[in-house]
């Protein structure tokens, strides 16, 4: 077997025309295609983009407050020193 490197150009309908030397002679060949893959075009970016589709609730920066079934498992010590415990009444 021998190898020749000819330039070509992929058409819209997939097809390569090529015209190969005198010295290839005709009969069955074996084609290998080197391309370079189409890069994936990015997205640009738009600051703002989903300005008002979001929302903040006010108490956003309190502290978090833990349930007390969350707390069963956990030694009281260990809770009071993560979380401040606040009464019940001050979630609503």
């Amino acid at each position: 077997m021998q190898a020749i490197e000819i330039d070509a150009t992929i058409d819209a309908q997939r097809a390569i025309h090529a015209v190969l030397p005198d010295t290839v002679p005709p009969g069955k060949a074996r084609l290998i295609l080197l391309y370079e893959p189409q890069k994936p075009q990015q997205q640009t970016r738009e600051f703002g983009r989903f300005r008002g589709h979001g929302h903040v609730p006010d108490d956003f920066d309190e502290p978090l407050l833990i349930s007390q079934a969350q707390t069963e498992s956990i030694p009281l010590a260990t809770v009071d020193r993560i979380i401040p415990r606040y009464p019940v009444s001050t979630i609503c």
